[in-house]
């Protein structure tokens, strides 16, 4: 796609669905990145022209929940271990999140600990590709019930 002026963006995402806890996530993460990594080389992608949209590493939705700190260790850890100098940067997704915890709130106080704890430590600039997190309370705010409309647009 890039010889016909396009950016690709890349997006493996490992679902928080489950009990697992953020070891296993960090596991199953370096392993995607670097069969991703290893398929992207393959058919020549020039990486400097590219986007890289991948999941924070966590623990699974009902699995033993991991602080915001560990997050970010985690997540640096994985990518630092897979991810190329030559991507320029990192736009993360923001992730599922229980349904009782703040999406936006976590996936931005995440965001900010990797930049606070590895600052000047990483060969990419790392930044939000948020959706879900900036639209969660409304969504779940309306639950598809008209009723609810107006709270949600307010949300």
């Amino acid at each position: 796609c890039q010889s016909e002026r396009l950016v690709p963006i890349v997006e493996p995402e490992i679902v928080p669905n489950g009990s697992h806890d953020i070891a296993y996530c960090a596991k199953m993460t370096e392993k995607v990145l670097a069969a991703q990594f290893a398929a992207l080389a393959l058919h020549n992608v020039y990486l400097e022209g590219a986007v890289l949209k991948p999941n924070m590493v966590k623990n699974g939705l009902t699995g033993p929940k991991a602080d915001h700190e560990t997050v970010a260790t985690y997540t640096v850890q994985a990518l630092l271990r897979t991810v190329p100098p030559a991507m320029p940067g990192i736009f993360f997704l923001s992730g599922e999140t229980a349904l009782d915890e703040d999406n936006e709130e976590t996936a931005t106080i995440n965001l900010m600990t990797m930049n606070k704890l590895f600052k000047g430590k990483m060969p990419w600039h790392l930044s939000f590709s948020y959706g879900k997190a900036l639209q969660k309370t409304c969504i779940v705010t309306w639950m598809g019930e008209e009723e609810n409309k107006e709270a949600a647009q307010k949300a």
